[in-house]
């Protein structure tokens, strides 16, 4: 594919370089002089010096009416040049264009991506937070992307010679292994790619691309935590996995802080006489009632704050004391506020995000 990559700094030079080694026709734009120096000597591509907010410079690299570039990537460390980069690009017919930003006001919401025409806004600082969060994760893992919104994961892992998959059919991998909650995708063999069928033999060295729910590791924390049960959201159906572990009956309490996305399938779990607890609206605060389902198993609902200031300072003693373990997925110092919430957005976290405050 023809590319073109605005900006030669960091993310820039690493995004040129893997691009140029998968052998891309690869062209990067940079105004500084030193940069594109480094890019021009150690890199197979074309470097263009100039701005990538000026239409000259942007012609100069290929992109205008009716040209035949595939993608264009913006990633300066400035994004109204990467934004005005990739507006350019569109109304020149570039297929694909992708933007670096480093505001959180850009990345928090689509429209501005949308408005715009570009193809993908986001923030590399995140997504590299996010490749390192995975990789720490799943430790064998070559390479890491999420996929449906953080919901679910794709994998590369190497297949090593000792592996007990080695000489493995894949259509024997579920029967062997009934916790492998995942699918095998893509096979890398030597060189060459192939789509994985039943009778395919896994062999030493294959990279095996692999798609899995996220939400399974959380339940396998929360099982190792002590519960009975767990049930992922992502690939069961709650209502008749709820009625499967309780041979039919039901759960007598769901405490629950969601709101609107799991209030419907809540209330279908509960017995007769059942009580839902509910702390939060977090996907919204207006759901339907459901209120025959209420009456005519004379269910009750149940609203908490979690508890008053007295008993919040008991739950602190017992915590000092070792009597209650709270779960903290991580700490954050309060000026990396903004970090910490995009951990808590993302919904990557097993546990608490905590901040600490000096003094």
């Amino acid at each position: 594919m023809k590319i073109v990559v605005v900006g030669g700094g960091e993310v820039g030079y690493n995004v040129a370089n893997t691009l140029s080694e998968e052998e891309h026709d690869v062209t990067v734009v940079e105004e500084d002089e030193e940069r594109a120096e480094k890019v021009d000597n150690e890199l197979d591509v074309i470097t263009v010096r100039g701005s990538g907010a000026r239409p000259q410079v942007l012609e100069e690299a290929g992109i205008f009416p009716g040209c035949d570039v595939d993608i264009l990537v913006a990633c300066t460390d400035r994004d109204e040049v990467n934004i005005l980069a990739c507006w350019i690009a569109k109304r020149a017919g570039v297929k694909r264009v992708i933007s670096r930003a480093r505001a959180l006001e850009f990345t928090d919401s689509p429209t501005w991506a949308k408005d715009l025409g570009i193809d993908v806004m986001n923030s590399p600082e995140r997504s590299v937070a996010r490749e390192i969060l995975e990789l720490l994760f799943v430790s064998s893992a070559v390479h890491t992307a999420e996929l449906l919104d953080g919901r679910s994961g794709i994998y590369a892992l190497r297949v090593s010679p000792n592996s007990e998959l080695v000489g493995l059919a894949l259509k024997d991998l579920r029967t062997l292994y009934p916790n492998f909650i995942a699918i095998i995708v893509y096979i890398e063999r030597d060189g060459t790619g192939y789509v994985p069928y039943g009778e395919m033999v896994i062999e030493a060295n294959d990279l095996c691309y692999i798609v899995t729910s996220r939400e399974q590791d959380k339940i396998d924390q929360a099982l190792a935590l002590g519960a009975d049960a767990g049930i992922c959201s992502a690939t069961e159906d709650v209502q008749k996995r709820v009625m499967a572990l309780t041979g039919g009956r039901g759960v007598d309490v769901v405490l629950e802080n969601v709101g609107e996305a799991v209030w419907s399938t809540a209330l279908k779990c509960l017995v007769r006489g059942g009580r839902i607890v509910t702390c939060g609206a977090t996907t919204g605060d207006q759901p339907g009632a459901d209120l025959r389902r209420l009456f005519i198993r004379q269910l009750q609902v149940i609203g908490s704050t979690l508890g008053n200031p007295g008993e919040l300072q008991d739950l602190l003693a017992w915590c000092a004391q070792g009597k209650v373990r709270p779960v903290v997925a991580r700490t954050f110092p309060l000026a990396q506020i903004h970090e910490a919430l995009a951990l808590f957005e993302d919904n990557r976290q097993f546990g608490k995000v905590a901040l600490t405050m000096e003094g």
